[in-house]
């Protein structure tokens, strides 16, 4: 993981702003039903990294490539996934 000051700073523009005051709040509303935000979201993270495996060997079964696929190809592969 990259150290805080070898990120790129926020850009100050209203879509930046709005996005992390939404992630704030998530952040806060997680600790309130008292779970641990960073190990739901490395959860959540996992679920999305199985999913996304499960449809690129499920395109490669079929003789697709998963990077080759269009964006809606690699969604109707991932979809039944969930």
């Amino acid at each position: 993981m990259s150290s805080p000051s070898s990120r790129p700073p926020l850009r100050g523009t209203r879509a930046s702003t709005s996005w992390a005051t939404w992630l704030f709040a998530a952040v806060n509303v997680a600790r309130k039903l008292k779970l641990d935000p960073e190990l739901a979201l490395r959860a959540a993270s996992e679920r999305f990294r199985s999913r996304v495996l499960a449809a690129s060997e499920l395109a490669t079964s079929e003789g697709g490539s998963w990077d080759d696929l269009p964006a809606e190809q690699q969604l109707a592969y991932y979809a039944p996934h969930g």
